[in-house]
């Protein structure tokens, strides 16, 4: 019957667009990752939209943290997020579309992992920015918290993603003197410390 047919070929055809999405954002992780990795710090600036806006002078090449974080949020379903913020003004040395890059994996890895809250967290240590994400999962064994930033690894859960988020985070946080910190949360669920040196 011709509705039938329409239906299944409404289906086939929704199938196909979630698979081209999926495409779409494994090519776009792919290549965040290659420019964390690669790319000279001038480069990383104008990633997204246009370098001076994002960053400030070319000589300055940090960014204020509060905007950033504002960046990583965007479009996050917000009723599920704890946020405690840095005040106005607080400056690291990283582009603001790369932190907030790493911030959003860091959330979206967090959100998709754990039914619960996820707390956001960001203080200043000495010369140094942490920014922590904490869900309510069930946290990784000591195997899987040296892996987990590794390319490709998803750790055999059957969640859709790429495996690069991760890998991601730690490449930038490299890129510029930083490091990316995993680990069990006493009460349970797992804490990301992304630890990234202060701006100018």
């Amino acid at each position: 019957a011709p509705a039938e047919v329409n239906a299944a070929w409404r289906q086939s055809l929704g199938s196909a667009v979630q698979g081209a999405d999926r495409l779409r954002h494994l090519i776009d992780q792919l290549l965040a990752l290659t420019r964390a990795e690669y790319s000279s710090a001038g480069e990383d600036a104008g990633l997204q939209g246009d370098p001076a806006a994002a960053t400030g002078p070319a000589e300055t090449p940090g960014c204020e943290l509060p905007y950033a974080l504002g960046l990583a949020l965007e479009g996050l379903e917000r009723p599920r997020l704890e946020l405690r913020l840095p005040p106005a003004g607080l400056r690291v040395a990283l582009p603001a579309p790369l932190l907030a890059s790493a911030v959003r994996n860091l959330l979206d890895n967090a959100l998709k992992y754990s039914s619960g809250s996820v707390t956001l967290t960001a203080r200043e240590r000495d010369d140094e920015i942490e920014i922590q994400v904490r869900d309510q999962g069930a946290g990784l064994d000591e195997n899987a918290l040296r892996l987990a930033v590794e390319p490709f690894w998803r750790g055999g859960q059957q969640v859709e993603g790429s495996g690069l988020g991760l890998a991601i985070v730690a490449a930038i946080a490299r890129r510029f003197g930083g490091r990316l910190r995993l680990e069990n949360a006493p009460g349970g669920g797992l804490r990301c410390r992304l630890i990234v040196p202060r701006g100018p």
